[in-house]
């Protein structure tokens, strides 16, 4: 717990500090140009089921009591 608090702090830490970046006119065009040529969210998403089926919450809820000891 005293990790996870830790770690938690940290995140927190750079959340807080404001970053001033610059824009980049070919980083923008380069992400705008690879978002057009993305597939549909639908189709992926379709995709990552059948690769890595979802976990029913009972297995999810054994499991977790399996892994805490």
């Amino acid at each position: 717990r005293m990790k996870t608090a830790e770690v938690i702090r940290e995140i927190q830490q750079y959340q807080s500090v404001p970053y001033f970046l610059n824009p980049v006119q070919e980083i923008q065009i380069f992400i705008k140009s690879h978002l057009q040529d993305s597939r549909d969210v639908n189709e992926l998403y379709e995709q990552s089921l059948a690769m890595e089926p979802r976990e029913r919450e009972d297995e999810k809820i054994a499991r977790l009591l399996q892994e805490s000891g």
